[in-house]
C-alpha cells in the first residue's frame, strides 16, 4: 500500500487510492473545466494520490495561470499529495506548469520551456544532470532513467510510481497535515505498491464533449472543419435534396467556431475566407474551374494565413499555439480539389435530373386558371393543375388555352 512518512515525527499515512488524470491534445480551457468537475465530483483527502499524466503538445493563452490557480484553490481546501509525469511520448512542457506538484517525473528527453534561470533552486535541481540551455531558457531532461534532485526520469507511468515507492524522495512542496487532532508537517514520502495489498488506481479523462472540443481546438482541424462546413453549405445551394449537407455543414461551423476565441483567430481572416467562398459559388455556377477557381484558392490560403497570423509571425506573438503553414496549405488544396470534383456533380444535378414526366406535357393545350407570380401561373392540363412559366410581359386571360412548350427541361407558355 502507498505510504506517506513524516521525517520529523515518523508518522505514516496509508495511501489507499491513486487517481491518474490524463491530459493530451491542446492544453486548453476544456482541460481546466474537466479538472474542476473532477475535483467537485471526487473529494480528495490525504489518503489519495493525485497524478497528472501530461502528454499535451501545446497550450493556449491563460491556461497555465488558470491551471495553477485551480490547484492552489484545491490545496487550500484539502492537502493531498500531487504528482505529474510528462509522457509517454517525448514532449515539452512549460516550466510554470510544474510549480504546484510535490513530485515530478519526465519521460527521457523531455524539454522544459520558458525556464527562469534566475531561480537558483531550478539551477541546482536540473542543471547538474540535465542539459540547461541558458540562451533559449530551456532544459533538456536526461536520457537516463533514475531519481535525481527533485525529479524522476522514467519511460513509463508505472516506472514513475514504482520509483516513488522504492526510493527516498523528498517532496518539492511544504505541506501540513490536517488529519486528527495533532497536525504535523511532512516533507518526505516513500510510495510503494505493496504486494500484500491491492492499491486501487483509477484513470480519468475529460468528458466526451470536452474531448471533442480539445480535438477541434487543434488549429489545423479547426480550420479544416470550418472550411468544410462552408463548402457543404455552398454545395447544398446547387443540389436537390432534404438539406442534409447544409445541416452537417452548419454543425461543423458551430463546432469549429467555438474554438476561435481561444485560438486567437483574426476576424479579418474570416471575412477574407467568406470572399473566397463567394468566388467558389461563382465557379460552381459557371461550371468550370478556370482562372477564377485558382484565384479563389489563393484568396482562401491568404485567409488562412490572416486567420492564424498571431501564431505564425513575429517574435512577440500574442498567442502560444503553434500553427503549421504546411497543414494550412494542405487544407486549402484539399478544398480546391473538393470544388473541382463537385463541378461535374453540379452539372449532372442540373442537366440529368429526370424531368420526363413533366416535359411529356409539351405540345398539349393548357387552360389558364390564375397567376402565381410575375413569371409563372397555374394552368389546367388534362384535368391536372400544373405550374407553368411564362414571360413577365405575356398577357393571359382566364379560360383561354395556350400551347405548352419545353425549354431546358422546364415547361413554358
Amino acid at each position: 500500500m502507498l505510504k506517506v512518512t513524516s521525517v520529523i515525527f515518523f508518522i505514516t499515512i496509508n495511501i489507499s487510492q491513486i487517481n491518474v488524470f490524463q491530459l493530451d491534445g491542446l492544453f486548453s480551457n476544456a482541460h481546466l473545466r474537466s479538472l474542476e468537475n473532477h475535483f467537485e465530483q471526487k473529494a480528495y483527502s490525504e489518503t489519495d494520490l493525485f497524478v497528472i499524466q501530461y502528454s499535451a503538445d501545446d497550450y493556449t493563452e491563460g491556461t497555465i495561470e488558470g491551471f495553477n490557480n485551480l490547484l492552489m484553490t484545491i490545496s487550500q481546501k484539502e492537502n493531498f499529495p500531487k504528482a505529474i509525469w510528462v509522457g509517454p511520448h517525448k514532449t515539452s512542457i512549460n516550466a510554470k506548469l510544474l510549480n504546484q506538484f510535490d513530485y515530478i517525473g519526465f519521460t527521457p528527453g523531455t524539454v522544459i520551456l520558458n525556464v527562469d534561470f534566475a531561480d537558483e533552486i531550478l539551477i541546482n535541481r536540473f542543471c547538474e544532470a540535465s542539459n540547461c540551455n541558458f540562451d533559449e531558457s530551456s532544459i533538456s531532461i536526461s536520457e537516463n532513467e533514475g531519481v535525481y534532485n527533485g525529479y524522476l526520469v522514467s519511460a513509463s507511468l508505472g516506472g514513475f510510481l514504482n520509483a516513488l515507492g522504492s526510493e527516498s524522495i523528498e517532496s518539492n512542496l511544504f505541506q501540513q497535515s490536517s488529519k486528527g487532532d495533532n497536525s504535523y508537517d511532512f516533507k518526505f514520502v516513500q510510495f510503494g505498491l505493496n504486494e500484500e495489498f491491492s492499491n486501487q488506481i483509477d484513470f480519468y479523462k475529460p468528458s466526451l464533449l470536452n474531448r471533442v472540443y480539445i480535438a477541434v481546438s487543434n488549429p489545423a482541424y479547426s480550420y479544416l472543419f470550418f472550411v468544410l462546413g462552408l463548402a457543404l453549405i455552398v454545395l447544398e445551394l446547387f443540389a436537390m435534396g432534404p438539406g442534409i449537407m447544409a445541416f452537417i455543414g452548419g454543425l461543423l461551423l458551430l463546432i469549429s467556431s467555438m474554438t476561435f476565441h481561444e485560438l486567437g483567430v483574426n476576424n479579418f481572416g474570416i471575412l477574407i475566407l467568406l470572399i473566397s467562398f463567394l468566388m467558389y459559388i461563382k465557379v460552381l455556377a459557371r461550371g468550370y474551374f478556370s482562372f477564377m477557381g485558382v484565384s479563389a484558392f489563393l484568396v482562401q490560403f491568404i485567409a488562412s494565413i490572416v486567420l492564424f497570423r498571431d501564431s505564425l509571425f513575429g517574435d512577440g506573438i500574442n498567442h502560444t499555439v503553434s500553427v503549421s503553414i504546411f497543414s494550412l496549405v494542405l487544407v486549402s488544396i484539399g478544398l480546391a480539389i473538393f470544388y473541382f470534383v463537385a463541378i461535374p456533380t453540379v452539372i449532372r444535378s442540373r442537366l440529368t435530373t429526370d424531368n420526363s414526366a413533366i416535359t411529356s406535357l409539351a405540345g398539349n393545350k393548357a387552360e389558364y386558371i390564375r397567376k402565381i407570380d410575375n413569371e409563372s401561373s397555374l394552368f389546367n392540363v388534362n384535368n391536372l393543375q400544373v405550374k407553368i412559366k411564362h414571360s413577365e410581359s405575356k398577357e393571359l386571360k382566364s379560360g383561354e388555352t395556350y400551347t405548352i412548350q419545353e425549354e431546358d427541361g422546364s415547361l413554358t407558355i
